[in-house]
């Protein structure tokens, strides 16, 4: 369960303008410590806009309590592997965190927010029944 997480660190940078044609987002685990009963993750999410338009950069850390903590944080030091089901919640922390931060920092170098929203799919209301 992650308990906290902060941000360590923040670049924006906007080579050329235009519009992007795509974007590619990395993440990546810096290291993963076990401190005080509970697990430290540094991490680095880059969202870049190719190609070659603009990059966003956040760094931060994550601090998680898991009940085979101490177990987790020895596998990672031998394999550098993670379990999956740790890694959806870490990923999905870290990918909200990015998003939110990753959003001020666009806006500030007049790019479009780093933010994947699903598209909204409508269907016309049948008498009788709510539309959906």
């Amino acid at each position: 369960m992650i308990k906290a997480g902060k941000i360590t660190g923040v670049e924006g940078t906007k080579h050329k303008d235009g519009e992007p044609q795509q974007w590619t987002v990395n993440i990546s685990v810096d290291d993963l410590g076990f401190e005080k009963n509970e697990l430290v993750l540094s991490y680095t999410h880059k969202t870049a806009y190719e190609p070659g338009f603009a990059e966003i950069i956040v760094k931060g850390k994550l601090f998680i309590e898991e009940k085979n903590s101490k177990e987790i944080a020895e596998a990672w030091q031998k394999k550098k592997i993670l379990p999956n089901e740790f890694m959806e919640e870490v990923v999905t922390a870290i990918s909200y965190t990015a998003s939110t931060v990753g959003t001020l920092i666009a806006y500030a170098l007049s790019i479009s927010a780093p933010i994947n929203v699903p598209r909204a799919r409508l269907t016309p209301a049948q008498p009788g029944k709510a539309a959906s």
